[in-house]
C-alpha cells in the first residue's frame, strides 16, 4: 500500500482541494477528499496575485503554504491517516492564470 495526498487551488480562489489516495498494484482508492475554503480576505488578495509586487507575492507564497499545510493535516485528521503512512504528497499549488484558448495553451 503506498498513500498519496494530492493539494491544489484553483483560479476560482475558493479553497485548497485535497485527495488521499491508497494505491496498489492494479487498484486505486480514493481514501477521502475535501476542500478548506479560503477566508474572503485570502481569496481577494488570490485574485488579485497577478499584479501583486515580488515582495507581497513572497509572503502570499508563505501564506499559502501554511493554509496547504492546515488542508492536508485536516485531511489526515478527517481520514484517521497517521501523517508517517503518507508516502508521497503531491502539490498542484495555485493556479495564477489559466488560458487554454491562448495562443500558447497554459
Amino acid at each position: 500500500m503506498a498513500l498519496a495526498l494530492g493539494l491544489m487551488s484553483g483560479t476560482s480562489c475558493d479553497g485548497i482541494s485535497s485527495a488521499l489516495v491508497d494505491f496498489r498494484p492494479r487498484v486505486m482508492r480514493v481514501v477521502g477528499c475535501r476542500t478548506v475554503a479560503y477566508p474572503e480576505p485570502l481569496a481577494q488578495l488570490l485574485r488579485r496575485s497577478r499584479t501583486l509586487t515580488v515582495p507581497h507575492a513572497a509572503q502570499l507564497n508563505i501564506l499559502l503554504g501554511e493554509w496547504f499545510a492546515q488542508a492536508a493535516l485536516r485531511l489526515l485528521r478527517s481520514t484517521r491517516t497517521p501523517a508517517r503512512r503518507v508516502a508521497v504528497i503531491g502539490s498542484h499549488g495555485h493556479t495564477v492564470y489559466h488560458g487554454p484558448r491562448d495562443p500558447i495553451p497554459c
